[in-house]
C-alpha cells in the first residue's frame, strides 16, 4: 500500500521533517566531496583524511537512497521495490557503521604511532566481519517479502536472522567506537602529561586536554544519540517475537524517530569533519567563497595544526608543542 495518512500516522513527521532533511545532507556532503575533489592533492594526506572521505561518499549515497526511497514509496507498491529498500538499509548502515569503526580505530592507531602496515590486519579483520553481516541481512532482505521496507515480514523465517544480524552489528559497532574513543583520549592525555613533565606552561596542557575531552565526548555521543534508537527498534522486534510488533503505535513511531535521526547524522557529522579539519573546513570556505579572504586566525591555526589533536597523528601535536614551548 503506498504511502498516505490514512496508513501511515508518522507520514506528516517524514515529509515534514525527514524527507527535507536528506536535500539538507545532499546539499552539504555534495558540498564537501566537491572541495575535497578540487584539492584531492593537498587534501589526501593520510588513512584518516580517505576514511572521513568515505564516510562523507556514504552519507550522500545514503541521502540519494532516502530521496528515492521516499519518491518510491508514494508512487511505487511493488514488493521488490520493498525487498530492494530493505537492503539499501542494511547496507548502508552497515556501511556507516564500519566506517566509524575504521575512523576510531585509527585514531587509536594514530597515537600510538602504529605504522600504516602493523594496523592492516585490524583493518582486514573488522571489514571482513562486517561484509559477512552484510552479506546476511542482504540475503534475508532479498529472500524476503518486506512489506514495510525495512525488514522481512513475521511469517519469514529469515526476519529474526535479520533482525539479529542488524542488532548485533550496531550493537558491537557503538561499543567498539566509544571504547576506541575513550582509550584514545586515556593514552593522549598520559602521553601528553608526560611531554609536559619538565615544562611549567601547564596551561597549554590544561587547552589541549580539554580540546581533546571535546573532541571524544562530541564524536561519541553523535554515534551514540544517531544510532542508539535505530537499535532499540530492531531490539524491540527481536525480544518479544512471539508478538507482532508493526502495528504497534510506539514501533511505528520509535522507527519515524529513529529515521530521522538517521538522516540528521547526514548533517551533523560531515559539519564535525570541517570543525575538527581545517584543512577541509578551508577548501569549503574557498569553494563557496572563492574571492573570501581567508580569516587570519584560521591561518595561523592551520598552520600550527592545533586541532590535529583532535583527529590527526600526535606528531603534529608534538610539533605544535615544541613551538609553543620555544623547542
Amino acid at each position: 500500500m503506498l504511502a498516505s495518512p490514512s496508513t501511515d500516522p508518522t507520514f506528516y513527521l517524514y515529509y515534514t521533517a525527514t524527507f527535507p532533511s536528506f536535500f539538507a545532507g545532499l546539499a552539504i556532503n555534495c558540498t564537501v566531496l566537491i572541495a575535497l575533489y578540487k584539492n584531492r592533492e593537498s587534501l589526501f594526506q593520510s588513512r584518516l583524511d580517505t576514511l572521513l572521505s568515505m564516510l562523507i561518499v556514504l552519507f550522500f549515497l545514503w541521502c540519494i537512497a532516502g530521496v528515492t526511497r521516499s519518491l518510491g514509496d508514494l508512487f511505487v507498491d511493488t514488493d521488490f521495490f520493498k525487498s530492494l529498500t530493505s537492503l539499501v538499509t542494511a547496507l548502508g548502515i552497515m556501511s556507516i557503521m564500519w566506517i566509524n569503526v575504521l575512523i576510531a580505530m585509527e585514531r587509536y592507531f594514530s597515537f600510538l604511532k602504529w605504522q600504516d602496515k602493523c594496523t592492516f590486519k585490524f583493518y582486514a579483520g573488522v571489514t571482513a566481519c562486517y561484509l559477512a553481516a552484510g552479506t546476511v541481512a542482504a540475503f534475508c532482505s532479498l529472500a524476503s517479502v518486506c512489506s514495510d521496507g525495512i525488514k522481512p515480514e513475521a511469517s519469514s523465517p529469515l526476519r529474526i536472522v535479520w533482525l539479529t544480524a542488524m542488532s548485533i552489528t550496531i550493537a558491537s559497532s557503538l561499543l567498539v567506537a566509544f571504547a576506541l574513543y575513550v582509550s584514545t583520549y586515556l593514552q593522549a592525555t598520559a602521553m601528553l602529561s608526560a611531554s609536559f613533565k619538565q615544562s611549567m606552561d601547564e596551561s597549554l596542557l590544561v587547552q589541549v586536554e580539554r580540546r581533546i575531552l571535546m573532541s571524544t565526548i562530541m564524536m561519541a555521543s553523535t554515534l551514540l544519540t544517531f544510532y542508539v534508537p535505530i537499535w532499540w527498534y530492531i531490539f524491540l522486534n527481536i525480544v518479544p517475537y512471539k508478538f507482532e510488533l508493526d502495528q504497534s503505535i510506539v514501533n511505528v513511531w520509535l522507527f519515524a524517530l529513529s529515521t530521522l535521526f538517521l538522516v540528521l547524522d547526514t548533517i551533523l557529522s560531515p559539519l564535525l569533519v570541517l570543525y575538527f579539519m581545517p584543512r577541509i573546513r578551508l577548501a569549503v570556505v574557498e569553494l563557496i567563497f572563492p574571492r573570501q579572504k581567508v580569516d587570519a586566525e584560521a591561518q595561523v591555526e592551520e598552520k600550527l595544526e592545533i586541532p590535529c589533536v583532535d583527529l590527526e597523528v600526535p606528531k603534529r601535536v608534538f610539533r605544535v608543542l615544541d613551538v609553543k614551548l620555544g623547542g
